[in-house]
């Protein structure tokens, strides 16, 4: 697999996972407005939706560390001397 073939394999994996991680954390806090005209701040409901919430966030954030270690950084190219380099010297200043 090329360089290029990864990151585009990257990319096609980030915003298929980051979005729906994106579209539960908004529906939830939707959830949460709708429910705190139902029920008491202190119902158990709230304890179950902030556990589901700060696992969607813990999924969100695993996700982008991986992707972040898992990206190509981009190649620098910097020129050298190269009878230098082949009598054993060091980079051209």
């Amino acid at each position: 697999m090329t360089d290029k073939e990864l990151q585009d394999m990257l990319d096609i994996f980030s915003h298929k996972l980051k979005n729906p991680l994106h579209g539960m954390g908004i529906n939830l806090d939707v959830l949460r407005a709708k429910l705190k005209k139902q029920y008491s701040s202190d119902d158990p409901v709230f304890k179950h939706l902030d556990i589901v919430s700060s696992e969607s966030k813990r999924l969100q954030d695993i996700t982008l560390t991986f992707l972040d270690y898992v990206k190509t950084p981009e190649k620098k190219r910097a020129s050298i001397d190269l009878k230098k380099l082949l009598e054993g010297g060091t980079r051209g200043k």
